[in-house]
């Protein structure tokens, strides 16, 4: 599925360059870097918002997202298995409902922890 069109005035249409000194480069890379943003962002984020203070992501945090995501993904194999062993009658339908409606509360979970750990 194709990703929807943005409208005319949600279109970045406009290019901004400027230039730095290696000094004043070698800070805006560190504050882009540490926020995780991609430099075009960070600017959009940061600068267009007057909003300048900029608070990294802890690595605790940063490897709480990986795991989190870890998680997630084996949650979907595990629906997906579920349902292969469903189909082939391994499973009767009120276990499958069972498992799948406790796959559903874990991921979830999963992701209002990923949510968190983001913020």
């Amino acid at each position: 599925m194709a990703r929807p069109t943005k409208s005319n005035e949600e279109k970045l249409c406009k290019s901004v360059a400027f230039r730095l000194t290696e000094l004043d480069f070698n800070i805006y890379q560190k504050k882009f870097m540490a926020s995780g943003l991609k430099q075009s962002e960070f600017f959009r984020r940061h600068v267009l918002t007057n909003s300048t203070t900029i608070a990294a992501p802890s690595r605790t945090a940063a490897r709480a997202v990986l795991l989190l995501s870890k998680v997630s993904n084996n949650i979907n194999q595990l629906a997906h298995r579920a349902n292969i062993d469903n189909r082939s009658g391994k499973l009767n339908d009120i276990v499958f409902q069972q498992i799948l409606s406790q796959l559903t509360l874990l991921n979830d979970y999963v992701q209002v922890m990923v949510d968190e750990a983001r913020k």
